[in-house]
C-alpha cells in the first residue's frame, strides 16, 4: 500500500461523469490547439518565399509577434492538458482520494503548520529516510 493510501482512503467508486468531463476538456484543448495553429500559425508561412510576395521588416516583425502568441497559447494549452486534465483523469480512474488529503490541509491557517502536516505524511511513510 502506498504512503498516502495509509493515511487517506481511496474513493469507493469512480465518478464517471467527472472522467467524461475531463476527457471532453482534453478533446476541446486538442481542437483549440488545432484552431490556433491553423488560423494563426501555418497561415503566416503559406506564401513565404514564393515569387511575387514581397518581404519587409514590418512583415517580419508581425510574423515574429504572431508566432510568439501562437507559442504562448500552445504552451498554456499543453500545460493545462498535462498538469490538470490528464492527471485528473488518472487520479479519478485510480480512485485516488485526494479530496480527503486536501480536506486536512485546508484547515491549516499558517504556512508552517501546513508544511509540517504535509511533510509528516512522507516522513512517517519512510520516503525521506536515508537508505544505507
Amino acid at each position: 500500500m502506498d504512503v498516502i493510501g495509509r493515511w487517506f482512503n481511496r474513493s469507493k467508486h469512480v465518478r464517471w461523469s467527472f472522467v467524461l468531463q475531463n476527457v471532453t476538456e482534453l478533446v476541446g484543448c486538442i481542437l483549440c490547439f488545432n484552431v490556433v495553429q491553423g488560423q494563426i500559425g501555418y497561415v503566416l508561412f503559406e506564401h513565404f518565399g514564393l515569387v511575387g510576395h514581397t518581404f519587409s521588416v514590418f512583415r517580419l516583425v508581425k510574423m515574429l509577434f504572431l508566432q510568439m502568441v501562437v507559442g504562448i497559447l500552445s504552451f498554456l494549452i499543453g500545460f493545462y492538458v498535462l498538469l490538470h486534465t490528464v492527471q485528473n483523469i488518472g487520479a479519478e480512474l485510480l480512485r485516488f482520494g485526494d479530496r480527503q488529503f486536501y480536506k486536512v490541509l485546508k484547515r491549516e491557517i499558517n504556512l508552517t503548520s501546513y508544511n509540517n502536516i504535509l511533510l509528516s505524511v512522507f516522513k512517517k511513510g519512510g520516503i525521506l529516510k536515508l537508505r544505507h
